[in-house]
């Protein structure tokens, strides 16, 4: 089953199905740039890089908390989101303990188009516990900005 967002209710209704990734954890993450290289002439150097500015980005997020703990306890589900901005990852000083995700959100918002103007888009948000000084707080950081995504049960 594959569960689209384009829409705030869309990405409302997912959140609630997988239980807002509660206990899940990123498996695995890669970025795709739609960028390439093109022959432009009859020269060996006569190339051009084409570029698009459009990325997308996949996060694997082993998670098996939803539907009651129904799900296998080996599940991945496969988050893809098209039209990524503002990608940003920070592992720095992350414990093994404090690795579980928290809560994931998904927020509709506006982010800056290629030529300075506005444009439609959501914000993807990660909630993790932070144990600092012994005491358990909540990191939360937006990993992107993104027009649609895809969500599958692998």
């Amino acid at each position: 089953m594959t569960l689209h967002v384009r829409t705030e209710i869309d990405a409302r209704n997912i959140l609630d199905y997988f239980n807002g990734f509660h206990d899940g954890f990123i498996k695995e993450v890669s970025v795709r740039s739609y960028d390439s290289f093109e022959k432009e002439g009859p020269e060996i150097t006569d190339i051009a890089h084409q570029c698009t500015g459009r990325f997308d980005a996949v996060i694997d997020i082993a998670h098996y908390n939803y539907q009651s703990g129904s799900q296998p306890y080996h599940r991945v589900v496969r988050c893809q989101f098209k039209h990524v901005k503002d990608f940003y990852f920070d592992l720095r000083d992350v414990k093994s303990y404090e690795w579980p995700i928290k809560v994931v959100d998904i927020r509709p918002g506006h982010r800056h188009d290629e030529h300075g103007g506005m444009e439609s888009c959501f914000s993807l948000v990660f909630s993790w516990s932070k144990l600092l000084d012994n005491q358990w707080s909540e990191r939360r950081e937006q990993v992107c900005t993104f027009q649609e995504a895809e969500f599958s049960e692998h």
